[in-house]
């Protein structure tokens, strides 16, 4: 993804030039810009008009699937090194929240997870007579009483 392809969809994005003319004019109290809201201070904009939080590139909506993809391509599978790539250069809101999605619909990365499914249930069979079966649970150590 080049910088180019950034700056056409910030460009076409309403949202964004939204969000360029909230930072332009301190003023947002508009619904496109609320996602911002908490993070106005660290937001600037470039002389080619590409949003940046701190120096991370905000992503417009158009490409933020694709910045996942990118990411969760080129690195090992799993959630948090998706995250840990994707938020070294870039940033845009929910950006958790739809890392974990396209990962828990990643199937190789399904395959390669640890399940971990509770055993099953099984039932024991009634005993006949008393102290004929006897379970036991393990708890400890327990503190001293002193």
């Amino acid at each position: 993804m080049t910088l180019e392809e950034i700056q056409a969809a910030t460009d076409s994005d309403r949202k964004w030039k939204g969000l360029r003319a909230a930072l332009k004019l301190n003023k947002w109290d508009y619904d496109v810009v609320r996602p911002f809201k908490n993070v106005k201070d660290e937001l600037t904009v470039t002389s080619t008009g590409i949003v940046l939080r701190g120096s991370r590139v905000v992503i417009p909506k158009s490409l933020q699937q694709r910045a996942i993809d990118i990411a969760h391509e080129t690195h090992s599978p799993g959630i948090t090194k998706t995250k840990a790539l994707i938020r070294e250069k870039t940033w845009f809101p929910d950006i958790d929240n739809l890392v974990k999605t396209t990962v828990d619909q990643c199937i190789p990365c399904q395959a390669i997870s640890e399940q971990t499914s509770p055993e099953p249930l099984a039932m024991t069979n009634i005993p006949k007579g008393s102290w004929e079966l006897v379970h036991l649970d393990f708890y400890g150590p327990l503190p001293s009483s002193e």
